[in-house]
């Protein structure tokens, strides 16, 4: 689900050695944002998510007309 996907950002960005505040600056997005990203709170534009996701090498994707997911690009992690 989709907290299931905010987990995965922090603990991307923890085992890719980043802090909050670097993420926040390699990205251009806020890190009140990036903080709320990894709390899983869903008020963030998809836009800032998908920043997020793509300078960590996660990818949303379609499952189905009625299921987005994730993955990673390199190994297509999926949870489903």
């Amino acid at each position: 689900g989709g907290l299931d996907l905010f987990r995965r950002i922090k603990e991307t960005r923890i085992s890719s050695g980043l802090t909050q505040e670097a993420l926040s600056r390699h990205v251009g997005v806020s890190l009140p944002t990036i903080k709320r990203i990894e709390r899983g709170e869903i008020s963030i534009s998809l836009e800032k998510l998908l920043k997020v996701m793509g300078f960590l090498g996660l990818e949303l994707t379609c499952k189905n007309d009625t299921s987005i997911t994730f993955c990673d690009k390199e190994d297509n992690f999926d949870p489903w």
